[in-house]
C-alpha cells in the first residue's frame, strides 16, 4: 500500500497527466470478469436506457469498449450482448440521454462524472480494446 501511495504522491507533484496503459494483470483481471457477468442475469445489462433526447451524435458508440452502441435512424441503440457494464456512454452523453434504470431509477439524472483532465478523445482511445498496447 505505501508502495502505491509513494507513487501516486510522485505523480501528482510531478503533476502527471497521462493515461495508465493497462498491463498483462488489468487485462487479465478484465477477462476473468467478463467471463464471470457472461451468466450474470439478463438485468445486468438493461440498466441503462437511451431515451429520446439523444440526438444521434454517436459520441456513445466512440466509447464503448465492447462496441455493443450503434446508431439507427440518428438514434443510439445499444446491443446487451457484449456490454460490460462500464456506464462511459452514460458519463459522456451530452444530452444525458442515456441513463441508468436499474436497480431503480436514478435519483438524479443529471449528474454525470468527466474527468476534467482527460478529453474525450483520451477517453475513446484508451477504451479501444482492438489495440495492443
Amino acid at each position: 500500500m505505501e508502495k502505491h501511495l509513494d507513487r501516486i504522491r510522485a505523480d501528482v507533484r510531478a503533476k502527471r497527466r497521462d493515461i495508465q496503459k493497462a498491463g498483462l494483470a488489468e487485462k487479465t483481471a478484465h477477462k476473468m470478469y467478463r467471463k464471470m457477468v457472461k451468466n450474470a442475469p439478463e438485468t445486468i445489462w438493461a440498466a441503462f436506457r437511451v431515451t429520446d433526447e439523444c440526438i444521434g451524435c454517436g459520441i456513445c458508440t466512440r466509447v464503448c469498449p465492447a462496441g455493443c452502441i450503434h446508431l439507427e435512424n440518428q438514434h443510439a441503440v445499444h446491443s446487451q450482448e457484449r456490454c460490460q457494464a462500464c456506464y462511459a456512454c452514460v458519463h459522456v452523453c451530452p444530452r444525458m440521454a442515456v441513463q441508468f434504470t436499474l436497480p431503480r431509477p436514478e435519483k438524479n439524472p443529471a449528474a454525470r462524472y468527466r474527468n476534467e483532465h482527460v478529453t474525450l478523445c483520451e477517453l475513446v482511445k484508451s477504451n479501444d480494446q482492438t489495440a495492443d498496447g
